[in-house]
Order: structure tokens, then C-alpha cells, then sequence
């Protein structure tokens, strides 16, 4: 199917040789219609589309940028949808004790993160007592950090692991446990101004309570979000704003801004700034591809601006 030629099948050697027209480089959309019988007989109508530039969606099953964890148990980044993989230096079984402590065959929404910046630090929890892996130079190789919430100060299991990075010096993490009647919880964040190499502790609102870790995310140094657990409105998390490094802050309504577009919220996607306005995006996590899009000037009274799907990870 070359230069406009009669239509008619090329084996691939042939097609490697160059028989029928000359053969250029690239990725070829072909799309052939036909009839809806089971069988392809009869007039059939093929249209060959020029080759791509670019980078082309490998699979529908990846996210541009995304992890993946091969039947070896070996885990990788992509920033390119897969055509290209980064690989990780964590053994096998410590990726299969990570996703036993999560009980779960995918790694824990927002305990992972990586930007479409090269630049940017890739970085990632793993094992039952969460320690991070960060790579500065684009998987080449990779630093290990460790935090002060430990089993010896709450012994219980640290649950909840947010982590990301705005740029290729700010990052955030925050860790936290469930709640019990006997001995609470707890629920710590730090911050980093150097790529990961040093942090340093960050406050949280409501420690000690009922109100658990969901999400956290930082716009800078001073700016963040916290998303904690309400038993009241489960499918609604309350929400509170920090505009001075977590001195201090801000209880904020939002739920009934994005009622009638989401049945629930349990993540913050990203928090931007455009025109002086900061842009927040929730999401239900991995369970929908819905997203809610807020606006607001101040962090603390915020607009319903519109709702939107996007991909989300899929196991596969």
C-alpha cells in the first residue's frame, strides 16, 4: 500500500526491501473498513495515513508519565507512555513486599512520583516501613531516605505516603497511620529545598485525632493542601489550606462546589497557578477518570470552574 499503487498485502521482507515504493522510517496508521462480516471479503476500503513525528502512545494501558511492574517484579518510570523504561534498583522482593503490606497489586496512589522533566526528581515509597527511593539524574542512580515516623514512636503501620516535587529542588512528603481508640494517630509532612538530599518537618493540622492522612501537596515552600479523613462524610475528606509552611491552618468548604460532578474525592491531582489564581484539580484516585477543576485567589475560597476526564493507572 505504497504510492497510491494497486492495493495488495507486502510479506515483510519484501516490505523491508522496498518493493512497491520507497521505504521511509516511522510509525504507519492503517485503517481498513470493511463490511462487518466476520470474514473480510468482497470491496474493502484502506486508507495509510503519513508516518509520525514524535513520540507515539505505546499503550492505552499507560499514563505518559507512569510506573510499571513487569512479571518479574521489577519496577520502572516512564515519561513517554511507555516507549521508554526507567528502571529502579529495587530487588524484586522487596517490590513484592511492598505491594503484600499495601494488599493491593498496584503501589498505593501518590506514594510515587514523576514529572515529564527530566529534571525533575523521580521518586517512590516501598516496604512496610516506608523508606524513599529518589533518582536526580533520571534513574541513573538512586538515594534512600528514611523519616522519623517509625514503628518505635507509634507502633503501628505508617499507611498513608504521599510524595512529589514541584521542581527539580522543592519536594514534599507527608506519612501518617490509621486511627485507633487507644492510641490515635499519627501524621507527619517535610519538606526538602535541595532535590531530596535533606528535610526537614512540617506541621499538620488535627494530630492525634480521627482525622487521618488522605492527601498533601505543596505549591512551594509556603503553600499546601491537606486532605484528611472525615467519618462523617466519608466520600468527602475534610480539607485545610496552609499558607505559611503549616503554621498555621485553614479549614475551607468544597465539598458542595463539586457535589452535583463527583459522587466523592480522594486526591488532590495538582495545584498550579495561572494569572494569579491558584488552580486545583481532585480526583476520585485510580477508581475514575473524572477530574474537578477549582479555582481561587486566596486558598480559601474557592470556585467550582469545570469537570473533565483524564487518564488514570491501570494494571496491565
Amino acid at each position: 500500500m505504497r504510492d497510491n499503487k494497486e492495493i495488495k498485502p507486502l510479506r515483510y521482507e519484501d516490505y523491508k526491501k522496498g518493493k512497491d515504493g520507497n521505504v521511509k522510517q516511522g510509525i504507519y496508521l492503517v485503517i481498513m473498513f470493511n463490511d462487518g462480516s466476520s470474514v473480510v471479503a468482497d470491496e474493502t476500503y484502506k486508507y495509510v495515513f503519513d508516518n509520525v513525528d514524535g513520540d507515539v502512545k505505546k499503550s492505552d494501558n499507560m499514563m505518559e508519565t507512569d510506573y510499571y511492574i513487569d512479571g518479574n517484579n521489577q519496577l520502572s518510570f516512564t515519561r513517554d507512555y511507555g516507549n521508554n523504561l526507567i528502571k529502579t534498583d529495587l530487588a524484586p522482593e522487596m517490590v513484592k513486599e511492598t505491594l503484600n503490606f499495601y494488599r493491593d497489586i498496584s503501589l498505593q496512589n501518590g506514594s510515587w512520583f514523576i514529572s515529564k522533566n527530566e529534571l525533575v526528581p523521580i521518586a517512590y515509597f516501598y516496604g512496610k516501613e516506608p523508606k524513599l527511593k529518589i533518582s536526580n539524574d533520571n534513574g541513573f542512580s538512586w538515594i534512600e531516605k528514611s523519616f522519623d515516623i517509625s514503628s518505635n514512636e507509634m507502633y503501628k503501620d505508617i499507611t498513608h505516603r504521599i510524595v512529589g516535587f514541584t521542581d527539580q529542588n522543592f519536594g514534599y512528603v507527608a506519612l501518617g497511620t490509621e486511627w485507633t481508640m487507644g492510641s490515635g494517630e499519627i501524621k507527619k509532612a517535610y519538606l526538602t529545598t535541595n532535590g531530596g538530599k535533606d528535610w526537614k518537618f512540617m506541621e499538620l493540622p488535627e494530630i492525634c485525632t480521627n482525622k487521618t492522612l488522605i492527601d498533601f501537596i505543596m505549591y512551594d515552600e509556603n503553600n499546601g493542601i491537606v486532605l484528611l479523613n472525615n467519618v462523617n462524610e466519608k466520600n468527602f475528606p475534610f480539607m485545610y489550606v496552609t499558607s505559611n509552611k503549616g503554621k498555621d491552618w485553614t479549614k475551607i468548604e468544597y465539598a458542595y462546589k463539586v457535589i452535583e460532578e463527583a459522587s466523592y474525592i480522594s486526591n488532590i491531582d495538582s495545584l498550579d497557578k495561572e494569572d494569579n489564581q491558584f488552580i486545583m484539580v481532585l480526583s476520585q484516585g485510580d477508581s475514575s477518570t473524572l477530574k474537578i477543576k477549582l479555582k481561587s485567589t486566596d486558598l480559601i475560597n474557592w470556585t467550582y470552574d469545570s469537570s473533565f476526564t483524564s487518564s488514570i493507572h491501570l494494571v496491565g
